[in-house]
């Protein structure tokens, strides 16, 4: 008996993670101001997906399904990181914050 355990090619091209050109990364700022990251990319009109990920999730890891998703006609918007976390920006310092009571 014989086990065949390589896989077949993918039938998708090879992406670089690289933001694609035609993509928008922009931020999204919430009610108190915290600076969100998010990735836009437009589709054919498909519909539209909202990618959230886990807890300190960079939106970057995600572009080759991204890429796969926009392949078939969907807008994607991804809102991946969360207050503090990946590229947000400088996280609070709860420590003080703590301190001072």
């Amino acid at each position: 008996m014989t086990i065949q355990t390589a896989l077949a090619p993918s039938p998708m091209p090879r992406v670089a993670r690289a933001i694609p050109p035609d993509a928008r990364v922009t931020h999204w700022h919430a009610a108190d101001g915290w600076a969100v990251r998010r990735f836009d990319r437009d589709g054919a009109g498909r519909g539209a997906i909202l990618f959230q990920a886990g807890r300190a999730d960079m939106f970057e890891k995600y572009l080759e399904c991204f890429d796969h998703w926009h392949a078939a006609g969907w807008s994607l918007t991804g809102r991946i990181t969360l207050r503090g976390q990946t590229a947000d920006g400088a996280e609070p310092d709860w420590r003080e914050a703590l301190l001072a009571k």
